[in-house]
């Protein structure tokens, strides 16, 4: 069975379409799906994140519309209860009420209302009073004569105070926006109407400390009129009634994504907010972010790792693809070199001879592997150091685990080539100085995720004064390596393996103890032989 599997894993190897076909599906497939699912969840969590900020936004403008709205509506009734106004109002004195509204109409609280109309219970418009005239107690000449026919000055007189935007008649073009308060004297009797009109970028104008990362934002009123946008102090009132936006909007519904901006016609990332007006729904504050945005730039970064990843897959398709091409010289060359082995079996000479051909070939072949191994574990490196962009938590661990198989595999690599060294008879040592017990204690974790796995306590002593030793390294952990891992693959479960290190006489002793099958005194003549196993595993 052993031997059947060994020839299986021989042939895949050695035949290169069957090794690429089995990378490719257990290897290229992965990286380049993952990294695909990857990048599309980020992308879709940008848009998620730019949507709530954007809804943010519509929802504190939307604040921000009501209360100064709430806050003009508030100083216009103050003004409606004055004992002087009503007076002057019931007697129809048009000289007596710019001076009844007094000199500071427009101070404190009142900074978006720049224009205010007095006018009777018939509708005649008695004075109108600017900003400006009402500093200077003058009055101006009204914009319209009577505003009789008017639906918020119906409204007001039937008892309730009403906000509208534009209409199709407004006061001024330039106040597309107008509250109306009933003036009332005492038993709640109707005497007139007053009426604050507010500039539409008057309004807006509050809104443009939110416009950051926004290209703009806009008040939308109940009967589909753009009222002012923040991004454009001087625009005019437009109606949007005919737009699909703004027929979600007037029908009391939020909008949010990609989609045609009523205000400019271009497509961007939308957010909406309902003012929340008594007696006058459907207006909105809308919020508009550059189509594409962070996305489009993070779609730049996340091309440039789709080619990272593309050029990683390559790169370890071209290296298994060279691999087996030398795995199947390789077993070509053994097959050749047994046949000849066979011919010649009775001249031990030419088997010699053969030998020592088969080693330098394994030597020479070990180091072509080695280039595209450094090439995998480069461009891991690079990924990981995050050169080109950063990484989310499972990119840098499946990068990590990238880097790990490749150094994994090189140190591999390193042992066949010290192999064909020691048969070639050219194994040279690398003597560097080092701490053994660093050493040791790596030695120990490379073990230490098996034992656990078997329950084997694993343990190690190591006095402070081992100190520095002078030796080939690399050599010494292999060494380390295959002591420990012969005891923890022949210890039972639960069972013991400790290592012991001192330094006697200007030598170190390390020595390997477990409570495993151990080695019968009849195998250990030959336990240290070439190719020689005893035991069961």
């Amino acid at each position: 069975m052993r031997r059947d599997i060994q020839r299986g894993a021989e042939w895949l190897v050695s035949t290169p379409w069957a090794l690429l076909a089995v990378v490719v599906v257990a290897v290229a497939v992965p990286i380049l799906l993952l990294g695909e699912l990857s990048a599309a969840d980020m992308q879709r969590r940008l848009r998620t994140e730019r949507l709530t900020l954007g809804a943010q936004a519509a929802e504190q403008g939307a604040e921000v519309i009501q209360t100064q709205l709430s806050l003009s509506r508030q100083r216009l009734q103050q003004l409606a209860d004055d004992p002087t106004l009503i007076a002057a109002v019931e007697a129809r004195d048009k000289d007596s009420v710019p001076s009844a509204l007094g000199p500071t109409t427009f101070g404190g609280e009142l900074t978006d209302i720049s224009a205010i109309d007095v006018a009777d219970v018939a509708g005649t418009v008695l004075a109108t009073v600017t900003s400006l005239t009402g500093l200077t107690g003058g009055t101006a000449t009204p914009s319209v004569r009577s505003v009789a026919d008017r639906e918020y000055f119906k409204q007001a007189l039937a008892g309730a105070s009403a906000v509208v935007g534009v209409t199709t008649e407004p006061l001024s073009i330039d106040h597309p926006v107008v509250i109306a308060v009933p003036i009332s004297r005492s038993g709640n009797a109707k005497v007139g109407v007053i009426l604050g009109e507010i500039r539409g970028a008057d309004l807006a104008h509050h809104l443009r400390s939110q416009l950051g990362p926004f290209e703009d934002l806009y008040v939308v009123d109940g009967r589909g009129w753009l009222v002012g946008r923040a991004a454009a102090a001087g625009a005019v009132p437009v109606e949007l009634r005919s737009d699909p936006v703004t027929r979600q909007l007037l029908a009391g519904a939020r909008v949010a994504g990609e989609l045609r901006d009523p205000a400019t016609g271009t497509t961007g990332t939308l957010n909406s907010a309902p003012v929340g007006l008594t007696g006058n729904p459907g207006w909105s504050v809308v919020a508009v972010q550059v189509a594409g945005g962070v996305e489009a730039e993070t779609g730049a970064v996340l091309a440039q790792q789709r080619a990272l990843r593309v050029a990683l897959v390559a790169i370890v398709l071209f290296g298994s693809f060279a691999f087996a091409r030398i795995a199947a010289r390789s077993r070509r060359q053994r097959e050749m070199l047994a046949a000849a082995l066979g011919q010649v079996e009775a001249t031990s000479s030419e088997l010699a001879a053969a030998s020592r051909h088969k080693s330098e070939f394994l030597a020479n072949m070990s180091h072509e592997l080695r280039t595209p191994l450094n090439a995998i574990i480069g461009f891991s490196d690079v990924l990981e150091q995050r050169m080109f962009g950063s990484l989310n938590d499972q990119q840098s661990e499946y990068v990590r685990d990238i880097a790990g198989s490749g150094r994994h595999l090189l140190q591999l690599v390193n042992e066949i080539l010290d192999l064909a060294k020691v048969e070639a008879g050219r194994m040279d040592l690398e003597p560097s100085e080092f701490a053994l017990a660093d050493t040791i204690r790596g030695a120990l974790a490379f073990v230490r995720e098996r034992a656990a796995g078997h329950r084997i306590e694993l343990s190690a002593q190591l006095p402070e004064d081992l100190g520095m030793l002078v030796a080939d390294e690399r050599k010494i952990r292999q060494v380390l390596l295959n002591l420990l891992s012969n005891a923890v693959k022949f210890t039972p479960d639960g069972g013991r393996v400790s290592l012991r290190a001192q330094r006697s006489e200007g030598e170190i002793e390390v020595a390997v103890q477990d409570t495993g099958i151990g080695i019968a005194p009849a195998d250990q003549p030959t336990v240290f032989e070439e190719f020689r196993q005893v035991g069961t595993t």
